[in-house]
């Protein structure tokens, strides 16, 4: 407040030497904001000595950020000049620290950028070429630790005491191990991850009682998609130690029924069932035709039962319940046409003993 009320009593005793500082504080501003690209790309160049292409100098982590920098400069300097009280200007160089401080963490963030040239010559010298979740994860993991110690700089500059502020606060020691080592464990179990390489983004999971598509592999975390469209978020270190079902890995996938007919089906309606089936299901694209078996496979007292399997290259799993949907109905199709009823397998049972209880009490 103690500064606002000077800014105010300071417009109010401008005169001619003070308009004249305006005008000059004005005119170095614009000039610093119309030399700074100049002075960047130029600053640039330095370092890339061997660089001729103009986009690659200004596609550069550090141009924004030094631009930035330029013209901050020319606010500062210029805001220097209007002799402003001593507690105003105390603030302006504190804001002017900072500013620096934040354009600098920007130029090291933007060099971890996971398409940077320094990701790209880590890739070709490491294992690791061309896996861009890799990249991803130590880009994000970089750029945190960057930030983190820009913050911390930025709350010293502001005159914060971090252990003092920690201890007001009433946070042990133990508290903050606690938390450090949550946070070692998922950034550990996300690295696990991406070496193991269980799934990627975009395949179809099962893991501790929750199934969909992962959508995302952060440092900290794991996030799936659901059938609902409900977004489940999985700690790292909890996905690490579990058992994980990964549905996209697959090249294809099974079908098998068992079809259970009545015990007086006659033996030429069954022949004709099992080649009404085959020359049927021959006709399916999706079925890879090597694979389709259809055989008389069982006779028990439950009934008689005709077992039909395949393989389908129909791995994602809607696409695999809408070829299921097709089979079937095809299926009932072909036992409607040969006046075949399939049987409830508990209550042929229950008949048949009925029926025996019934024969003994006559005799």
């Amino acid at each position: 407040m103690d500064t606002i009320n000077n800014i105010i009593n300071q417009l109010k005793g401008i005169n001619k030497e003070n308009i004249i500082d305006i005008v000059i504080a004005i005119i170095i501003v614009i000039l610093f904001f119309m030399i700074s690209n100049l002075v960047s790309y130029a600053i640039i160049k330095l370092f890339k000595i061997g660089t001729k292409n103009k986009e690659k100098i200004k596609s550069n982590g550090f141009y924004k950020p030094l631009r930035n920098l330029i013209r901050i400069t020319g606010i500062y300097i210029g805001l220097m000049i209007l002799n402003l009280p001593v507690q105003i200007d105390q603030f302006i160089v504190k804001l002017y620290k900072i500013a620096i401080i934040v354009c600098v963490a920007n130029g090291f963030a933007s060099i971890f950028n996971p398409k940077s040239k320094l990701f790209a010559k880590l890739q070709e010298k490491t294992k690791f070429n061309g896996d861009e979740r890799v990249a991803s994860f130590i880009s994000k993991i970089m750029k945190v630790i960057v930030y983190l110690v820009a913050g911390y700089l930025v709350l010293l500059e502001l005159g914060y005491n971090l252990g003092g502020l920690i201890t007001g606060l009433g946070i042990s020691s133990v508290v903050i191990a606690l938390a450090a080592q949550d946070l070692a464990k998922n950034l550990l179990g996300g690295f696990t991850i991406l070496m193991d390489k269980p799934f990627k983004i975009g395949d179809w999971i099962e893991i501790e009682g929750y199934s969909g598509t992962v959508v995302d592999i952060t440092f900290r975390s794991t996030k799936l998609k659901a059938t609902d469209n409900e977004i489940v978020t999985l700690q790292n270190s909890v996905v690490s130690e579990s058992s994980i079902k990964n549905w996209g890995n697959l090249d294809k996938r099974r079908y098998s029924v068992t079809l259970n007919l009545p015990l007086d089906t006659s033996q030429k309606t069954i022949e004709k069932l099992i080649k009404k089936i085959k020359f049927s299901l021959k006709s399916f694209e999706d079925i890879i035709e090597d694979s389709l078996q259809v055989h008389f496979s069982s006779i028990s007292q439950d009934g008689l039962g005709i077992i039909i399997y395949f393989h389908t290259l129909k791995t994602d799993y809607t696409e695999y319940e809408y070829l299921k949907d097709k089979v079937n109905l095809e299926l009932i199709k072909i036992l409607e046409s040969e006046n075949v009823n399939l049987i409830n397998t508990c209550q042929n049972i229950y008949i048949n003993n009925l029926d025996e209880t019934k024969n003994a009490k006559k005799a």
